[in-house]
């Protein structure tokens, strides 16, 4: 079943993933380095460690 909101989307529900490709996701060092770079500008920083920590 496809969602409303992407019903009308060219391709959406049609393509389904078995595997993750490695290249297309950081490694837990490169992660751990955004999340610490993000963490330190300041207040707003801070918020957007969580918005990063799940993409």
């Amino acid at each position: 079943m496809v969602p409303a909101a992407a019903q009308g989307v060219a391709g959406a529900g049609e393509h389904e993933v078995s595997q993750v490709d490695p290249g297309s996701v950081v490694n837990p060092i490169q992660g751990r380095m955004l999340l610490d770079a993000v963490r330190s500008r300041g207040a707003r920083g801070k918020r957007l460690v969580a918005f990063f920590a799940l993409i």
